[in-house]
């Protein structure tokens, strides 16, 4: 463009010619140029038909983020970067039918920069959404489950430098990040796109189409998937249809040089890492039932609310009864899920506990047999007599081996401590004697005074 304008600069000066006629009479000129070539078989960087650019592919780029790849096809590189989160940070979606959510979110960035210019960069344009929204659904069938990988899953793919493809190097990127963070997905994903030229009698199908075979062609295919079979597609066409040959040679050629990006993915990184990263946070997933969800929550969540401080965890809870518990120390995650876990978990009569004694009254002591469960070991059950003072026998904090012996009319745990009974006898007597009073035989008996006067009015 600056070499044509510079070699016009008298004619232009002169009002002779104007510089969006000649700017448009050159593009004119190159499209026909490239469009007779490659109907000849000559491609405008001297690549086969099918063959595609050199391939680049780099994991930990970056190194301190959960994940992060670099995937480069030709001059088109495109950096991702994976972040995991708690279920608490999903995408909150709504619309006429209401509420939904998303926890894997793609995003799709390229800078003005990225194809040599400048420019003021604000929100996403439709190219950007466009580009991530076909980027997250080419993953979409490999990502695992909640009930599997309870993260929420957020991929950005900052592309460095762009000349054609760059949505397709972004899912290949995506799927290294992926796998370099430790999250397990099904399947590596890979993505190329295909483009033509074609005339009245013959068309030419190009295997990873450049900015300018872009631009001059007919078509941008882009094509995702595995190596058992695609998962998205996105067709850019500028002429009035495709044959039923143009779409299935199209799909021949994609797959053809999908494995070979396969193959080169699988040789960098064949599998997800077994290990998140050590700057990812650790999370479990339980499923409470659904009568125990206000147990674990607790009245103005206040029972939650302790756990959190007590472990130093961050718990989230659904309305399915799905709590994941999250936090950097695996240890304090195993903790937590023990204790909620021992509080929503069914007690049967029979078993048998260690157990802590939390307070003692006057009728018996409360022993805490299950972080975050306690229950009544009677006075009855302490000794094997009378015992008019629980304290004298045990005390708060002391340890205690106590078996459940059966519930009360309100379900409520009844506990018994055999071991300890058997070890307190206590009094002989059911009762100790208490003093009876004398009987005065010489006491006048009752008088009948007759019946209850009436009152007066």
């Amino acid at each position: 463009k600056e070499i044509v304008l510079e070699n016009y600069q008298t004619q232009l000066e002169a009002g002779e010619i104007e510089a969006g006629v000649l700017i448009e009479a050159v593009d004119i000129l190159v499209r026909q140029s490239l469009r007779e070539k490659t109907l000849q078989g000559l491609r405008y960087d001297h690549r086969k038909i099918d063959e595609l650019r050199p391939l680049n592919i780099e994991v930990d780029v970056l190194p301190c983020t959960h994940g992060s790849a670099l995937f480069e096809r030709g001059l088109t590189q495109a950096l991702t970067i994976t972040t995991l989160g708690s279920l608490a940070e999903q995408q909150t979606l709504q619309n006429s039918n209401g509420e939904t959510s998303k926890r894997y979110i793609h995003y799709y960035s390229a800078a003005p920069f990225s194809t040599g210019q400048t420019g003021r960069t604000g929100r996403p344009g439709r190219r950007e959404v466009g580009h991530g929204a076909l980027a997250e659904k080419a993953l979409l069938p490999v990502i695992p489950s909640i009930e599997e990988f309870p993260y929420t899953i957020a991929l950005t793919s900052e592309v460095l430098s762009q000349n054609g493809s760059s949505s397709m190097a972004s899912t290949c990127g995506s799927t290294m990040s992926l796998m370099a963070a430790g999250v397990p997905i099904k399947d590596l994903v890979a993505g190329i796109s295909v483009g033509m030229v074609s005339d009245d009698k013959k068309y030419i199908l190009l295997t990873d189409i450049a900015g300018i075979e872009d631009h001059c062609g007919d078509m941008d295919f882009k094509i995702t998937g595995t190596k058992a079979g695609i998962t998205a597609i996105q067709l850019d066409i500028k002429r009035l249809g495709l044959s039923f040959d143009m779409i299935r040679d199209t799909f021949i050629a994609s797959t053809s040089a999908r494995l070979q990006i396969l193959d080169k993915m699988t040789s960098v990184l064949a599998t997800p890492r077994k290990e998140l990263s050590v700057y990812a946070p650790k999370i479990k997933l339980i499923t409470l039932p659904e009568d125990k969800i206000g147990e674990v929550i607790g009245s103005g969540g206040k029972t939650i609310k302790a756990l959190m401080e007590k472990f130093a965890v961050q718990i989230d809870i659904d309305d399915d009864g799905r709590a994941s518990i999250c936090s950097q120390d695996i240890t304090k995650i195993d903790a937590c899920v023990f204790q909620i876990e021992s509080m929503i978990r069914d007690i049967n009569i029979g078993e048998e506990f260690d157990g802590v004694v939390t307070r003692v009254e006057a009728f018996g002591a409360f022993v805490e047999f299950l972080p975050g469960r306690e229950a009544l070991l009677h006075v009855s059950e302490m000794t094997g007599g009378f015992l008019s003072d629980p304290s004298t026998v045990i005390k708060l904090g002391d340890k205690i081996h106590v078996r459940v012996s059966g519930f009360n009319d309100n379900h409520q745990i009844k506990l018994a401590a055999p071991e300890f009974k058997a070890a307190h006898p206590g009094s002989p007597d059911s009762m100790p004697g208490r003093p009876r009073p004398d009987f005065d035989r010489n006491r006048q008996a009752f008088r009948n005074f007759g019946p209850p006067s009436r009152p007066r009015r």
